[in-house]
């Protein structure tokens, strides 16, 4: 897993892609971390996390991808100045951080 960072405009809709090695015990799940707060589920495998999130914030988050070809992708819709921070795909033990900037 690659870390990268990425620049969006607000309005747009965005694909955060996770590519990773794929097993039957493979766990995945998308994270998501601002400067002084403590980090979010936002999802795992095919489930967005409603439990702790706003309706403003999971109405706009989608996952999907071929779990068993080892693809999970993030789409969040609607990008608003809020949804800048550290978003970070976890594979079972192994973990990519993608900077999302909003201008």
């Amino acid at each position: 897993l690659l870390d990268a960072d990425l620049l969006t405009f607000t309005g747009t809709t965005i694909k955060l892609m996770c590519p990773y090695k794929a097993t039957s015990s493979n766990r995945v799940r998308w994270d998501y971390k601002k400067e002084g707060v403590p980090a979010v589920l936002l999802a795992e495998n095919d489930f967005i996390n409603k439990i702790t999130l706003s309706p403003e914030v999971y109405n706009r988050l989608s996952v999907y991808g071929n779990h068993a070809a080892g693809d999970y992708n993030l789409n969040i819709n609607d990008i608003r100045k809020s949804d800048e921070g550290e978003y970070q795909c976890v594979v079972s033990s192994n973990e990519m951080t993608i900077i999302l900037t909003v201008i």
